[in-house]
């Protein structure tokens, strides 16, 4: 077990990734570089099962166990299980007790529409770590306009018990797809943060993802070029201090596994794009057409110059291009691929110009 700092702060411009708490991901997680654990900050999202929300919950809290680095912070999304009866295990209380115990620092993430039972659950959590939590906002909880929102968000610090300097906000605007859905979105986000800027919220961060739902229309043996449209939506509303957070390579709306094995496919993440490499099994040969994407890939101009030593997933990949030592597998692809995507997304955001907030400046005059 692992004792918890809670003294020590995030620093300044998290990057949040809403992952799904999967095998690939996690596997992405433990490969983080300790100048990267700092720096990020995943929300995992827990689905569910036939096990019910009580197992679900322990089986996650099993896999990060086993698998988060020593200092990273973890936000847990629940929302997608289902509340159990009163007098039951509660998954909220239950696993951040369970972190608490192994010294895994979590923030419960908190639904505007929870009831009041799991809302007392997730204050409860936060208490047994960091004391602060994250509130997902999503553009429906402004539907019925700022009031509404007001009413909705106060209900949550009274019934967890935390204040909202205890709380990131984080705007969730999950898929964007086109170039109509960043501009209808960047409206809909300068409203909400607008409002936002009433209440002293310890961070805003904007969320959204671009990943389509299925990459099987997509051309095979050469590299598609995707936007990510997303990051363009996050530098439109640049001017507002935001910190960023996306889905990684995943789309927001989650997808049932494939009936059957997927092609070997890489989802390569490039400054404004993604980068798709889907090899068929031509000839009869199975998976070990993914060594000839991997030769594809690291001849590409989109190679970090740092090359194999950019991330462990970079590393991974270039070792399958000398034909070594296996193939992997969906999983493995998954892994290697968000490895990539939260070194490259943390780096670039590393890399710009730090600025104070604009409603934590004294010189800015917060709307009223």
């Amino acid at each position: 077990m692992r004792s918890v700092d809670h003294r020590a702060e995030l620093v300044s411009g998290v990057y949040r990734p809403i992952l799904p708490a999967r095998r690939g991901e996690l596997m992405a997680l433990q490969h983080l570089t300790p100048a990267q654990i700092p720096r990020i900050q995943p929300i995992l999202r827990i689905r569910p099962t036939a096990h019910g929300p009580v197992r679900d919950a322990y089986d996650f809290f099993v896999a990060l166990r086993d698998r988060a680095p020593y200092g990273l912070r973890v936000a847990v999304d629940l929302a997608d299980l289902p509340d159990v009866a009163t007098g039951l295990r509660a998954p909220p209380y239950d696993l951040g007790e369970d972190l608490a115990r192994w010294g895994i620092p979590m923030l419960p993430v908190i639904g505007l529409v929870d009831s009041g039972h799991r809302l007392a659950g997730h204050g409860a959590a936060a208490r047994l770590h960091l004391n602060r939590a994250i509130v997902r906002f999503r553009p429906d909880d402004y539907a019925a306009g700022q009031t509404h929102a007001t009413d909705a968000v106060r209900r949550v610090w009274r019934h967890t018990g935390l204040a909202p300097e205890q709380c990131d906000l984080v705007i969730d605007l999950a898929e964007v797809s086109c170039r109509d859905d960043v501009r209808s979105a960047e409206q809909r986000v300068r409203r909400i943060v607008l409002w936002a800027w009433h209440h002293p919220w310890h961070s805003l961060t904007l969320a959204s993802g671009a990943m389509p739902s299925s990459l099987s229309q997509l051309p095979t043996d050469r590299a598609q070029r995707l936007q990510r449209w997303d990051a363009l939506l996050w530098a439109r509303v640049a001017d507002f201090g935001l910190d960023y957070g996306d889905y990684g390579i995943s789309p927001p709306v989650p997808t049932r596994a494939p009936p059957h094995a997927p092609l070997p496919t890489m989802r390569y993440t490039a400054d404004d794009a993604w980068w798709i490499y889907r090899w068929a099994r031509r000839g009869g040969r199975r998976d070990d057409r993914f060594y000839d994407l991997c030769r594809a890939l690291v001849a590409s101009d989109h190679w970090p110059g740092e090359g194999a030593g950019f991330s462990w997933g970079d590393h991974e990949i270039a070792r399958r291009a000398r034909y070594t030592p296996g193939p992997g597998s969906a999983t493995s692809w998954i892994a290697w691929g968000t490895s990539h995507h939260l070194a490259h997304v943390a780096s670039r955001l590393a890399a710009r110009p730090t600025r104070p907030a604009p409603w934590l400046s004294p010189r800015v005059d917060h709307p009223r």
